[in-house]
């Protein structure tokens, strides 16, 4: 097959053939997935530049719409887990703030020394505001927004954008968008949940708060859970005989309901497998939202002042970029498969940082052979060999060691300290736009004996 890639071509002065890197890079891509962006090396399946490939590549972007209360929120919380990609919303963008602030009161009081604050002066106000039981303006949403695309974790893992898609008075949710006053990267996909508004509604009028933890629970939720308390399963008596017993509940099990939130900073770690408990019908009540005449001011005006808008942008996005999902009668997790197999199909998990046992100096060769490795991506040096790639890219020359190991795209890295190895780890992708050279203006220092 590879003779074959330049039987067409022109031969040189010297009868040399020269290969179409096109034609080559196609009939290799089935053999071995990670090749070079500049054609292939020597040999095919060990390239270098494979590494920058992936760290340069785009990262997904991800758009959800569709009516309220139609499962958008569960459904980002879900696919931020499955996919590993950033949830970015405006309520968890406000938790994030008073997480901070927490940790900045924490380190307050235990009298460290002097660090910078971990919050500026608009994250300031905007705590100030919401503490004096204030509203948040459309401004101040849009700026809060933009500071969660800055993120680092959104930057290197992609992210689902989760728009309130409240009325704006001044412009409109795609405006913002095309104008970029929404500093949005480019969408890679938009997700549309579509449902009748009758189908809407009733679903809306099934949601139940908890009042002892502010849980939200559909209809859905609520049946699942009854569904799997019920379940019997069937046990061998002393007899031999079948017999069904109830299924005991687990009690350790967490209480999680729809557009919950988990205990960590991001909430994008929630086990959509785990079987939820049930919650005390005492405590399930009825929120203003979800009665009927105040859902149907809310959906009529998303269907005549929200979604029209994003007509236009719609209509050039290729088949495989737009997925729309017919999800009446679907649960929470048949929504989410349905949509995952339609993005990994076109846009395969990325590969990411990954923190390694530490090492010994002595045997640099134990980094390639422990702990698990995938058989179809043998771990290798990076071109970076044992230089930390975050301090080359401030210009300094500093050896990593084996104590700060890092995986990544199947390579291993080796950093200076744990800082760089976290920071490495975290967002690989900001260290490795270029293959590594010295940098431009650099100190030797010679030592010797006189003479």
């Amino acid at each position: 097959a590879r003779t074959e890639l330049w039987d067409d071509e022109e031969e040189g002065d010297d009868g040399a053939d020269k290969p179409d890197p096109a034609k080559e890079k196609l009939v290799l891509d089935p053999l071995h997935h990670w090749h070079s962006k500049e054609s292939v090396k020597d040999d095919p399946t060990d390239a270098f530049d494979d590494v920058i490939a992936h760290a340069t590549a785009e990262r997904a972007a991800v758009l959800v719409l569709g009516k309220p209360r139609c499962g958008k929120t569960t459904l980002c919380k879900n696919l931020a887990q499955s996919l590993n990609l950033v949830h970015v919303n405006v309520k968890k963008a406000i938790r994030r703030l008073f997480k901070l602030a927490e940790s900045e009161a924490d380190r307050e009081e235990e009298g460290s020394e002097p660090l910078p604050p971990l919050l500026d002066e608009f994250q300031q106000g905007v705590i100030a505001t919401l503490k004096d039981g204030g509203q948040l303006t459309e401004d101040m949403i849009i700026t809060l927004l933009n500071y969660e695309f800055k993120r680092e974790d959104v930057l290197s893992k992609g992210f689902l954008l989760d728009l309130p898609f409240f009325e704006l008075s001044s412009s409109n949710w795609y405006a913002l968008l095309k104008t970029k006053k929404l500093e949005v990267p480019d969408i890679t996909y938009v997700v549309e949940l579509e449902t009748s508004n009758r189908d809407a509604i009733e679903h809306a009028r099934g949601i139940r708060l908890n009042s002892q933890n502010m849980r939200l629970y559909s209809q859905g939720d609520l049946n699942e859970i009854l569904k799997r308390k019920n379940k019997k399963k069937v046990k061998i008596n002393e007899d031999g005989e079948e017999e069904e017993e109830e299924e005991e509940e687990d009690e350790e099990e967490e209480d999680v309901g729809e557009g919950d939130d988990d205990k960590s900073v991001d909430g994008d770690d929630i086990d959509i497998t785990k079987t939820k408990k049930l919650p005390n019908p005492e405590f399930l009540e009825q929120r203003m939202e979800e009665t009927v005449v105040h859902y149907e001011k809310e959906l009529k005006n998303y269907n005549e002042k929200i979604r029209p808008h994003f007509d236009l942008f719609l209509r050039y996005l290729s088949p495989s970029q737009y997925i729309k999902l017919e999800s009446s009668g679907l649960n929470a997790y048949e929504v989410h498969e349905a949509v995952v197999a339609r993005i990994v199909e076109k846009n395969p998990v990325r590969p990411l940082g990954k923190i390694l046992d530490a090492g010994d100096d002595d045997n640099l060769k134990g980094l390639m052979e422990d702990g698990e490795v995938d058989p179809a991506i043998p771990r290798k040096w990076s071109l970076w060999r044992q230089t930390d790639p975050v301090e080359l890219s401030r210009n300094k020359v500093v050896p990593g060691t084996a104590e700060f190991p890092v995986l990544y795209a199947g390579h291993v890295f080796l950093l200076a300290n744990e800082e760089n190895q976290k920071a490495f780890a975290a967002y690989p992708q900001k260290y490795l736009t270029k293959r590594p050279s010295m940098p431009d203006c650099y100190r030797v220092a010679i030592l010797g004996l006189p003479g």
